[in-house]
């Protein structure tokens, strides 16, 4: 409900502030599954360092590979290795 978004905006806000950010006017909240909250990531990291290469430790889960297809970089894919 619009009630409770708006309850959630406020307390994200109001943690945000306590965080030390008190010049934020504003804040929202959107419902992002893992891999979209990652996709999200990897574009604002994208965009701040440059890079266009993720080093991925291949596990099976697909919604990695495609967040890192999204946010257009490049997979470079690192075997697991086990040492006793």
């Amino acid at each position: 409900s619009s009630l409770i978004a708006k309850l959630a905006n406020t307390m994200c806000l109001d943690a945000l502030r306590i965080a030390g950010l008190t010049e934020l006017k504003k804040a929202i909240i959107l419902p992002c599954a893992t891999g979209l909250s990652l996709a999200l990531c990897l574009l604002s990291l994208k965009s701040t360092i440059n890079k266009s290469w993720v080093i991925w430790l291949r596990i099976d889960q697909k919604s990695c590979l495609k967040a890192i297809a999204l946010a257009g970089l490049r997979i470079k894919v690192i075997e697991p290795t086990r040492d006793i």
